[in-house]
């Protein structure tokens, strides 16, 4: 990515999270197309309906603001993966997957830690921008699932908030390793 380009992604990032996103719209509540669609039908909606069309013009803002927000959000976690190769699981050489409180911890060489986890938060952002609903998604790429160095090096934790989330991340402890 150009030094103008990752300043210009920061930036919309950044904006996001003053206004985040408008104020009757997330940026997590659809994917970038979806954004992008309803930005189109609130622009025709407001070129019918006079009364509400500065209402539904700053709906239409605030989408294709979320939109640009998440493909930024993908483009600063995966500036260093080329775009074909985004959906793809990342591939570690496990030796277990341990339970924590909140997710797993997949141990594996300390050499693949800090790839493996760049990897996953790419893989990550890339399903967030999809919608967490596409066909290639990795079992582990789940609503605010978080991928982190464990704090001793250990390997890599792979945490969440959400009781669901935390449930199907620790119910990935009994598959095959190589297949994360």
């Amino acid at each position: 990515m150009h030094t103008t380009s990752k300043w210009l992604a920061w930036g919309v990032i950044a904006a996001g999270l003053v206004t985040c996103g408008g104020p009757d719209v997330r940026v997590d509540e659809t994917t970038v197309a979806g954004h992008e669609a309803e930005a189109r039908r609130e622009r025709v909606q407001a070129r019918s309906d006079k009364k509400a069309a500065t209402t539904r013009q700053a709906h239409a803002n605030a989408h294709e603001l979320a939109a640009v927000q998440l493909a930024a959000l993908e483009d600063a976690e995966c500036r260093q993966v080329d775009p074909a190769s985004r959906s793809a699981c990342p591939v570690l050489l496990a030796n277990s997957i341990d339970l924590l409180p909140n997710g797993i911890r997949i141990r594996c060489r300390p050499d693949q830690i800090i790839p493996g986890v760049h990897e996953m938060r790419c893989h990550l952002a890339y399903a967030k921008a999809r919608g967490f609903d596409a066909p290639d998604l990795c079992p582990y790429a789940l609503p605010g699932v978080r991928a982190d160095p464990s704090p001793r090096g250990e390997g890599i934790d792979l945490t969440a908030d959400d009781p669901a989330s935390v449930r199907i991340l620790q119910a990935l402890q009994g598959t095959d390793v190589q297949q994360l």
